[in-house]
């Protein structure tokens, strides 16, 4: 497991320190104090050899510009976004690294020109602004992690990077990224074919009872669940889940139960996709009850200890903050298998609240966020 993140340049983290990690970790503050910024820097940095994780939170931010009229129906992601100040230059670079006694990770990411062969295979289109850049008039983004092979691809003249169409096959997946997979939770839910996909890796297996605890938590009478056929699932919507409740003849839509069971079934089946590697979430109480949240935490807590999960998580949630603090108080979570992490904008380092420091404010009603 990681038991420090330093970050450098990376949107606003001009020079931040995270560490005392533990197995379970709830990143708190206040709103753009840096929280999903965190959460991305371990996406971007654990995906060893995977420049992905670089477009989804681009994507999932909405930061991209307009593509080149030669290169139709693709979105070019504005990379400007994950350099601090918003503006790239010739040499602008940012630096993520994560410890793990004796062993560092460093992902080192910068622009740099773009060499003649590469400026050679972009589209011309004359109704571009001219690039902001050196004397080989274009730039380049350059990723390299631990100092291995230079990962580097052409920027458009506005900035974009239309990852897919540079993109070998042979970086999209690695012998790193299949041992110690990373599962990132957003705020928005994850899509019906995802679940139904996801959840048809789980049935019938050991881990479908990680799937039905989950679900209990809201709804005690749920016995079975299970997926649909190809027919009844929809890209956008909620179809394609079933449930039985005790004492009802027929299945019930998962979707027709409201968004705090689907929030719920999306961690669980992201706890047991991310086994042996990391799973990251954010806002993790979006949809859900405070009632409920005692359970989620000892469910990701459980699950994430059975299946060797390392999770970091964000809320600005009070109740989350201390239904987490509840278990550690009533010594559910051993030491140091979970932390609390404040992150206060213009801070250099999170204040860490170890579990001990959690009891005591849980048990006086200090506030930690």
């Amino acid at each position: 497991m990681l038991r420090e993140l330093s970050v450098q340049q990376f949107r606003g983290l001009r020079d931040f320190t995270m560490s005392g990690l533990g197995r379970v970790n709830l990143l708190v503050g206040a709103n753009n104090c840096g929280k999903t910024t965190v959460l991305e820097a371990l996406h971007i940095l654990l995906r060893v050899g995977d420049p992905g994780p670089l477009r989804s939170v681009l994507y999932q931010r909405g930061e991209y510009v307009q593509a080149p009229r030669g290169i139709p129906d693709v979105q070019a992601m504005e990379v400007a976004h994950l350099f601090e100040g918003h503006e790239i230059d010739l040499g602008s670079a940012f630096r993520i690294t994560g410890r793990n006694d004796p062993e560092f990770l460093t992902l080192d990411v910068r622009i740099v020109e773009a060499l003649p062969a590469q400026q050679l295979t972009l589209p011309v289109d004359p109704t571009e602004p001219e690039p902001q850049a050196g004397p080989s008039g274009a730039f380049a983004i350059a990723l390299q992690w631990n100092r291995g092979d230079v990962l580097t691809f052409p920027l458009t003249r506005a900035g974009g990077l239309i990852l897919d169409r540079w993109l070998p096959q042979r970086h999209r997946r690695s012998p790193e990224n299949e041992a110690r997979p990373v599962e990132l939770v957003t705020t928005r839910a994850l899509d019906a074919q995802a679940t139904v996909s996801r959840l048809e890796e789980v049935v019938l297996t050991e881990n479908e009872e990680v799937l039905l605890r989950a679900l209990r938590s809201i709804e005690p009478g749920i016995e079975r669940i299970a997926p649909l056929g190809s027919a009844l699932r929809s890209r956008d919507g909620r179809g394609g889940i079933a449930v039985k409740l005790a004492g009802t003849k027929h299945r019930i839509p998962l979707g027709s139960m409201g968004d705090g069971m689907w929030r719920m079934l999306g961690i669980a089946l992201s706890v047991v996709r991310a086994a042996g590697g990391v799973l990251l979430i954010d806002e993790i109480d979006t949809g859900l009850h405070y009632s409920v949240m005692g359970d989620m935490w000892r469910l990701v807590h459980d699950a994430a200890k059975r299946l060797d999960v390392q999770v970091f998580a964000a809320t600005h949630s009070r109740d989350c903050a201390q239904s987490l603090a509840a278990i550690v108080e009533a010594g559910e979570a051993p030491r140091p298998e979970v932390t609390i992490q404040r992150i206060e904008r213009g801070n250099p380092r999170a204040i860490a609240f170890t579990d001990d420091e959690i009891r005591i404010a849980a048990e006086i009603g200090a506030e930690v966020r």
